[in-house]
């Protein structure tokens, strides 16, 4: 399972993991917030990405595939 979250903000927070953990809740899944920020984070397992960053990856088969 992949869980993937989109948000509008330019600033990652704490808060935004709230979908994604209620998502994966213990399941071993890779899960990604992508937002329009520049930086690339993990953060507790989840991959924090800029938008450019994500779509690229998604494209070269790394977030599905």
């Amino acid at each position: 399972m992949v869980a993937i979250e989109v948000k509008s903000s330019r600033r990652y927070r704490s808060e935004f993991r709230a979908g994604i953990h209620a998502l994966t809740g213990s399941a071993r899944a890779r899960s990604y917030i992508v937002y329009r920020g520049d930086a690339e984070l993990d953060v507790e397992g989840t991959r924090v990405l800029p938008l450019e960053v994500f779509l690229s990856r998604l494209h070269g088969g790394d977030i599905l595939g």
